[in-house]
């Protein structure tokens, strides 16, 4: 070999996700059904991405104050069988143009990365993941009353559990252990700013 070249208009990354993970991200494309029957008949493009709401960010291992936006180029069609990940290639347009000397280098061939997915904005309800007993919720009625809900959250994410259904705004979840949980119980509630924090800053984040 003589010499190697890379493209200044375009890098390409191909990013590994779990499949669990893409699962649940792709429940989000449910709304989009017409969208994602015209991709299979006409193939999938970063416009349809966008469309979709699919969007990337490529930042240094390590570092994630240093970032690039990225599109969502394609799926890759395999199923790696042994990590039981997807691969799915983004996109950076023009990484030499966004230089800042000593603090943000140009994307290059061969750099560690870190890509992270987002999808469509979708409404939770974020609860802390120890308020959830066994697939059931603790919470208090309007009479202070116990009241134990089957529900089943939609994703788990660190410390909290996210519901889609299942839960109305305005009423009071017990984040604490009872024993014995017997229903109908009278019941004398105390808020937890520690949980509520909890929540805020989750929220806040996102």
């Amino acid at each position: 070999m003589l010499f190697s070249a890379q493209t200044t208009d375009k890098i390409l990354i191909n990013a590994q996700f779990p499949l669990q993970q893409f699962r649940t991200l792709a429940k989000g494309f449910q709304d989009s059904q017409v969208l994602i029957r015209q991709a299979f008949r006409g193939g999938f493009s970063s416009d349809l991405f966008t469309q979709l709401g699919l969007t990337a960010t490529v930042s240094l291992a390590g570092d994630e104050t240093v970032y690039w936006d990225a599109k969502v180029e394609r799926i890759s069609s395999n199923l790696d069988p042994t990590a039981r990940t997807l691969g799915v290639v983004v996109s950076v347009d023009r990484p030499y143009e966004q230089i800042q000397p000593g603090i943000k280098p140009p994307l290059m061939e061969g750099m560690y990365t870190e890509v992270k997915l987002q999808g469509k904005a979708r409404e939770f309800y974020p609860v802390p993941r120890d308020a959830l007993h066994e697939g059931e919720l603790f919470l208090c009625d309007a009479d202070d009353r116990l009241q134990r809900r089957t529900v089943e959250p939609l994703q788990l994410q660190g410390n909290l559990a996210l519901f889609e259904k299942g839960l109305s705004a305005g009423e009071k979840l017990i984040v604490s252990d009872l024993f014995p949980a017997i229903p109908g119980m009278q019941l004398r509630p105390v808020a937890d700013p520690e949980k509520q924090r909890l929540v805020k800053t989750w929220a806040e984040a996102q």
